[in-house]
């Protein structure tokens, strides 16, 4: 009895159960149970470090080059620190990433395969279950109390619902190969809730990484042109009508259109002349400081100089922005050529990652479209819980890429 009860509580059971409630309550809205991750990122380093057989672990990380290639960009982030003027904002840009990295080697150490597949389901559970509440909200059958808001910021869930309507979709085709009907409709229903959910929104990135990440499945399934024909007319079918019958992709679609309008007349107007001006305008501060960067502190202070000093009144409209709204861009000012360099070393492993299960590797292959399309859209992350959602996707993978020894 007495063995029995130390099996069950013993370290790395209470890190896989602490572990799997993270991954399905990081995708529940934000409010709820503000403080959890921080905490038991914390508790399961603790746990970790006290579980032992930390020489095996650490020879475990070393030989990830997708680990260190993490680890090297957030140094180098760091290092910009030296010569950056406003430290104390560059500290909290940097304080994003806080304890959630710890998050990464016990994930990828602690882990078996077995226990990280369910962690990917726990996180998809959790979206499902947001996704099925937005709906009940929208058709007014329940209502939201306190500060619980859903759906919001659009930019940071709206990869999560992405990720989760292409985890449906790969396990309903799975299913269906597999001669499990039943199940296979289950997984699709759940995968066109999803793709509801993405296209009546306002958040236009999550549109583009589904469109990037479809085009991407669409080459990944293509041995099976009959079914995979199916599929996509049957997402396209869903993604045309939601477009013509919303009002709100209806008005995003008009606001974008005179957008670009305003941006070919010298304007920087709304959120994709924003984004444009912000660009034009950090590139001459990079011109200056290309190699190293100005220092993750000096990146605005440095855009407002260029504002100053410019002749054109529309870049005026942008000067209080916080941040460029480009990831690429803010890696290039802060951390120069160097940061950029190490950011795009981690696409580059996390693509090379050989993971054997088909799905799961087709799910990195979706993770890893996500995160350069919504790189472009804004500074995603220093955002939360997108840095909590990259920390726990990156070590999952990393764990499933391991092979049979880790099991």
């Amino acid at each position: 009895m007495k063995e029995n009860f130390f099996k069950l509580v013993s370290p790395n059971k209470i890190i896989f159960f602490l572990s799997w409630f993270l991954c399905f309550s990081i995708a529940l809205p934000h409010t709820i149970l503000p403080g959890k991750a921080g905490f038991i990122s914390l508790l399961v380093f603790t746990l970790w470090v006290l579980e032992g057989n930390l020489k095996t672990k650490i020879r475990i990380l070393y030989n990830s080059k997708l680990f260190l290639s993490v680890f090297a960009f957030i140094f180098a982030l760091s290092l910009s620190m030296l010569w950056t003027e406003y430290t104390h904002i560059g500290l909290v840009r940097l304080s994003a990433f806080k304890y959630y990295l710890f998050l990464i080697p016990v994930l990828i150490t602690s882990l078996t395969r077995k226990q990280a597949l369910d962690l990917l389901r726990a996180f998809v559970l959790g979206i499902l279950l947001h996704a099925f509440f937005i709906i009940l909200f929208h058709f007014k059958l329940i209502n939201m109390y306190g500060n619980i808001t859903l759906y919001s910021p659009y930019s940071v869930y709206a990869p999560f619902f992405v990720f989760s309507s292409f985890y449906c979709l790969f396990y309903s085709r799975s299913n269906f190969n597999n001669k499990n009907i039943i199940r296979g409709f289950v997984y699709l229903f759940c995968s066109l809730v999803l793709i509801y959910i993405i296209f009546t929104n306002n958040g236009r990135s999550g549109q583009i990484a589904f469109i990037c990440s479809a085009i991407l499945a669409l080459v990944l399934l293509h041995k099976n042109w009959q079914q995979t024909t199916i599929y996509f007319t049957i997402t396209a079918a869903l993604i045309a009508t939601i477009s013509l019958s919303s009002l709100t992709v209806k008005s995003t679609s008009n606001s974008a259109l005179h957008e670009i309008e305003q941006i070919l007349k010298g304007n920087y107007y709304g959120s994709w002349g924003a984004r444009w001006g912000l660009l034009v305008t950090n590139y001459e501060v990079i011109k200056q400081n290309p190699v190293f960067g100005v220092g993750l502190g000096d990146t605005q202070d440095e855009m407002h100089r260029v504002i100053a000093r410019g002749k054109n009144q529309a870049s005026y409209s942008i000067a209080y922005y916080d941040g460029s709204h480009n990831h690429y861009i803010t890696i290039l000012t802060s951390a120069g050529i160097i940061g950029f360099i190490l950011y795009i070393t981690i696409h580059v492993f996390l693509f090379r990652l050989p993971i054997k299960h088909k799905e799961t590797k087709y799910l990195s292959l979706i993770f890893l479209t996500i995160l350069i399309i919504t790189s472009i859209a804004d500074d995603i992350l220093i955002y939360k819980p997108y840095n909590i959602y990259f920390a726990i996707m990156i070590a999952l993978f990393i764990n499933l890429s391991l092979g049979k020894k880790h099991t």
